[in-house]
């Protein structure tokens, strides 16, 4: 929003470059991280999170913060 890049994109001119990127994208897990079945203690530590801020909402400076940012 501000003009600054946020995404890097490989710049592959060449068949060998274009070969690296493929090579690396294959290393890559499909799933793994963000898959709820292969990290449980990711989720329930971000349900521990959302449970805390959804509690702090019932502060009155927290509550009216987050609706000035909204």
């Amino acid at each position: 929003m501000n003009g600054d890049a946020w995404v890097n994109v490989p710049d592959t001119k060449t068949e060998a470059e274009k070969l690296e990127v493929e090579t690396s994208a294959r290393q890559c897990g499909k799933t793994g991280l963000h898959n709820p079945f292969k990290n449980i203690l990711r989720y329930k530590m971000l349900g521990d999170v959302f449970q805390r801020a959804a509690a702090l909402m019932h502060d009155k400076r927290v509550f009216n913060y987050f609706t000035r940012l909204i």
